[in-house]
């Protein structure tokens, strides 16, 4: 099982981190998200091209000096992420312990060390192929050759599941059978049935 990470088995609060740092800067918060997102350096740091430093340095490069510390970045930053889906942590732990579990994201490692710590708490390990590591975004190709590389199994009896319908409809051009992810309790409803089949 190929599995998606935020908003399908983490929730996501859209918007927090662009909240956050107009909070603390006195700004609109779209003007905020405008900002970052019109810089580029999102794209960078979701594949890998820009570190952490290099990301909160430009972050605060477009605020007055002094106006944020590279601290306040980092927390607005993993404001985003929230907590495990509960409703179907349980399955996903049981595929993790069975050693049926892939995890793939695209995500930076600011907001990975989050998912990690929520992942521990919620007892499930499991390797994972992520954007920033691999050098590629979802729904790019090369994403999905990184899935291939990571486990020979894929090629034969992988299913990809994504909240996204442009990463799932990648998948299946790149021969993963995929699943779209809309309800909690419906996609735990499938995983608990493809444990039982086992």
């Amino acid at each position: 099982m190929i599995l998606d990470v935020g908003d399908v088995l983490i929730r996501t609060r859209p918007m927090a981190q662009y909240r956050s740092l107009a909070y603390k800067t006195g700004r609109r918060w779209r003007w905020v998200a405008d900002a970052i997102e019109e810089c580029g350096v999102i794209t960078g740091f979701e594949t890998g091209a820009v570190s952490v430093q290099q990301f909160t340095d430009t972050v605060r490069s477009l605020f007055p000096h002094g106006c944020l510390s590279a601290q306040d970045v980092v927390v607005a930053w993993q404001s985003v992420l929230g907590f495990t889906v509960v409703e179907i942590v349980h399955a996903v732990r049981a595929l993790a312990a069975d050693g049926r579990l892939l995890l793939a994201s695209n995500t930076n490692p600011l907001h990975w060390q989050s998912v990690t710590s929520h992942l521990l708490t919620a007892r499930i390990e499991a390797p994972a192929v992520l954007s920033f590591e691999v050098g590629y975004a979802k729904p790019s190709p090369n994403f999905f050759s990184a899935i291939f590389d990571a486990d020979q199994r894929v090629a034969d009896q992988a299913i990809f599941i994504d909240d996204l319908e442009q990463n799932v409809t990648a998948a299946r051009r790149c021969g993963i059978p995929g699943r779209m992810h809309t309800d909690p309790l419906e996609t735990a409803k499938w995983l608990r049935k493809l444990l039982a089949a086992r």
